[in-house]
């Protein structure tokens, strides 16, 4: 007999026993095509769900014959379904004979958590834990399948201040980081092997006017600041190697009046300039290489980014969403580097990671690929074979990180962008 009858109930003698083994679950499997399309049937989706859950116990290296117990779940149950259902797992599975099938679970439901999903099924198998006798290796890492709110893909300020909030909100969300630390392009290390004094490599400034939202990080976990040094000589390095030397605020001669720059984007040449980066629009305006050098120092300096991949017509509207662009390069009271963070601003990073529960911040788990499989189902694909199915996801990574991630065609018509 093969291992589906129709009625879904195994013989009698059934319950297996399971010596050094490693249990692996297969979460519930819907009609879901690779593109994320629901198929419309009863029986078309419980035939595609077979061949998901096949293709998940062949990733994990589940056969038939590690399997415990399948659940079925199926919507406005009658028992005429039971038939197609047997037919189903038979087609995709064939009709393997099993010294001891599996035990089958029935569970008729109103609805699944998608209202179009009309059949899920999961299953739980063991598979045997090689000893470091065995020939096979000690340790065999399977893929993990897990479901939550929202996945967000980052560890920086933005994507752990989301989870943050995610939680403080009643929602679940896991956190993705391809990287081994926390902290994005905040980035402090010690001075020295053993100093416990730490400097940073990356993002280093804050101010307690302008920016509200880290200024409050700073007094919800004590952290404390101090004023960046002001006196003596400012000094810059040219790309010939020729260095400069000015009195401190000697920049203050650039225009401060903020009404010459408010809204670029309305301007008649907005197209134009969103067209232009902001190294061609230094050599359009000016031939000397001070302009160029002084373009590429503010776009590394003020965005850690290459000038040549700025657009014009975005730096602008980020100087018009601060103050002015004097105070952006300031040291000064309302300038951008006015405080330095004792200890390095990558605390940030650790204290917000610390709020959220254990296992919610994962690293050195890359996302590869993110499908939008309909609207409020997302399936998250990252490192070692990570699958997890979401809600909604928040991409915080550098938009450089992008192109190690596969959007399907889907979730980009989803996206939405929270500048």
């Amino acid at each position: 007999m093969s291992s589906f009858q129709t009625s879904l109930r195994p013989p009698a003698a059934t319950p297996k026993k399971t010596t050094r083994s490693r249990i692996v679950e297969i979460s519930g499997q819907v009609g879901y095509l690779e593109d994320g399309t629901v198929l419309q049937t009863f029986e078309g989706q419980v035939l595609q769900a077979a061949k998901n859950l096949k293709a998940c116990m062949k990733a994990s290296g589940v056969s038939l014959q590690h399997l415990l117990k399948i659940k079925h779940y199926i919507v406005d149950y009658n028992p005429s379904k039971l038939e197609l259902i047997a037919n189903a797992m038979k087609s995709v599975f064939g009709a393997e004979q099993l010294e001891s099938p599996p035990g089958s679970l029935l569970g008729g439901v109103e609805s699944l958590a998608n209202p179009r999903i009309l059949y899920e099924v999961e299953a739980v198998g063991a598979i045997k834990a090689y000893g470091p006798s065995a020939t096979m290796p000690s340790t065999l890492v399977l893929p993990e399948i897990t479901e939550t709110d929202v996945v967000v893909v980052g560890t920086g300020l933005s994507g752990l201040q989301a989870a943050v909030d995610l939680q403080a909100a009643g929602l679940s969300a896991i956190v993705l980081e391809a990287t081994g630390r926390v902290g994005g392009r905040t980035y402090s290390v010690k001075s020295t092997p053993h100093s416990p004094h730490k400097i940073d490599l990356g993002g280093a400034w804050i101010n307690d006017t302008n920016q509200s939202r880290v200024w409050a990080l700073t007094q919800k976990y004590g952290i404390q600041t101090e004023r960046q040094i002001t006196k003596g000589l400012n000094l810059t390095i040219q790309s010939d190697g020729t260095v400069n030397k000015f009195p401190y605020g000697q920049l203050t001669a650039l225009p401060q009046d903020k009404s010459l720059l408010t809204t670029p984007h309305t301007s008649p040449k907005a197209a134009q300039y969103d067209n232009m980066s902001l190294t061609e629009f230094a050599k359009k305006y000016s031939s000397h290489p001070i302009i160029k050098h002084i373009s590429d120092l503010m776009a590394r300096s003020m965005v850690s980014s290459k000038p040549e991949e700025l657009s014009f017509l975005w730096f602008l509207t980020h100087i018009a969403r601060h103050t002015t662009l004097v105070e952006m390069i300031s040291n000064d009271e309302d300038g951008a580097q006015f405080l330095r963070v004792k200890g390095g601003t990558m605390q940030f990073s650790e204290r917000l990671a610390e709020e959220l529960p254990v296992g919610a911040v994962q690293l050195a788990t890359p996302v590869t690929k993110i499908q939008q499989l309909c609207p409020g189902a997302v399936r998250v694909t990252a490192g070692s074979g990570k699958t997890i199915y979401c809600k909604k996801v928040v991409v915080s990574a550098p938009t450089p990180a992008y192109s190690q991630i596969n959007f399907s065609s889907t979730a980009k018509r989803h996206c939405h962008v929270i500048r």
